[in-house]
């Protein structure tokens, strides 16, 4: 997990400072809204963590459980994660942004 945000913030020329990605898929496993140890949620920290502005969609994850998930400690470095809703929802889309 920890390998794969390396990648990715020196894809984006070592620093996701203020960048905005979008994170399609937060579910452990597809068509559930099981998060329970999905790599999403460290993945996301570990973006959260270089100061990423992250887009989340998941069309079976509330967005309670995305903020919770997101806002739990897990190590003594997590900081909890600050969601504001982008844009209202259609149906089932959710989209989030997380400001940190």
């Amino acid at each position: 997990k920890n390998r794969f945000v390396n990648r990715v913030v020196s894809s984006m020329f070592n620093t996701v400072a203020n960048k905005k990605i979008a994170i399609l898929g937060f579910a452990f496993k597809k068509d559930t809204g099981d998060t329970r140890e999905t790599p999403a949620i460290d993945v996301c920290k570990g973006l959260l963590g270089d100061k990423a502005n992250l887009s989340i969609y998941d069309p079976q994850v509330s967005e309670d459980q995305i903020r919770k998930d997101l806002s739990m400690k897990k190590f003594g470095w997590d900081h909890p994660g600050h969601l504001q809703l982008l844009s209202p929802s259609a149906g089932d889309i959710k989209q989030l942004s997380v400001v940190w």
